[in-house]
């Protein structure tokens, strides 16, 4: 299963204390974007090693194995769940009306 899938399947459904992958974007010097709702990264455009880097972390803070002192609870519901039991779903992509206007002419052949 890709990698890549299963970070962003991890940080969508579950909550972690992210200082650890924080650490990793700070060391890697990633760039990212930041507002109310959290920090984003473009996973897609990360090199394999950084991602390794990050999936090994989050399958450790997965398995319990992190001593998170500040918040012991945050892994305790997935502290027995590893990447390989998790369902690979497609992305749900939602489409405003705009958008859904602008595919519908991208569909249209015009004849000059």
């Amino acid at each position: 299963m890709d990698k890549r899938y299963l970070i962003s399947y991890y940080f969508n459904n579950y909550e972690i204390d992210t200082k650890y992958i924080l650490d990793i974007i700070k060391i890697h010097k990633i760039d990212y974007t930041e507002n109310s709702n959290g920090i984003f990264i473009n996973i897609s455009l990360l090199c394999e090693s950084i991602i390794n880097n990050i999936y090994e972390n989050l399958d450790i803070l997965i398995k319990g194995q992190i001593d998170n002192t500040d918040n012991k609870e945050l892994c305790s519901d997935t502290s027995k769940q590893s990447f390989k039991d998790i369902p690979k779903q497609p992305d749900k992509i939602r489409y405003s009306s705009f958008d859904k206007l602008l595919l519908s002419y991208s569909r249209q052949s015009i004849t000059i």
